[in-house]
């Protein structure tokens, strides 16, 4: 299994927290990250100075822009480059276990 810049990635996050919109990683599994807020979230790639930021099709689209933008440029200072992603949605079954499912769309289209 590879090893995730986790800790960077930690770091970046709370640099932007102190902004309008407080961010914060709420859990990590395998390669991705969860944010508190849950309007993205990453996914770490094979490269570990790549990050695909994956973003909730619920999430209001126009108030999310802004902390990402934050966040990029935040990851670019760190030598970390983050790149769009998909749509996703979360399901939560059976008590605690939560099913993520991509949607292969253009964010843009």
């Amino acid at each position: 299994m590879p090893i995730y810049p986790l800790g960077t990635i930690m770091e970046v996050v709370e640099s932007v927290s102190a902004g309008p919109t407080p961010m914060k990683v709420s859990y990590a599994y395998e390669d991705l990250v969860f944010m508190e807020h849950n309007a993205f979230l990453l996914q770490f790639t094979t490269d570990g100075d790549e990050v695909i930021l994956h973003k909730n099709i619920s999430a209001e689209m126009d108030e999310i822009e802004e902390p990402i933008a934050a966040l990029k440029t935040a990851a670019a200072e760190k030598g970390i480059a983050m790149s769009e992603g998909s749509l996703y949605s979360l399901e939560q079954s059976d008590g605690e276990k939560v099913t993520i499912k991509f949607i292969q769309k253009e964010l843009d289209g």
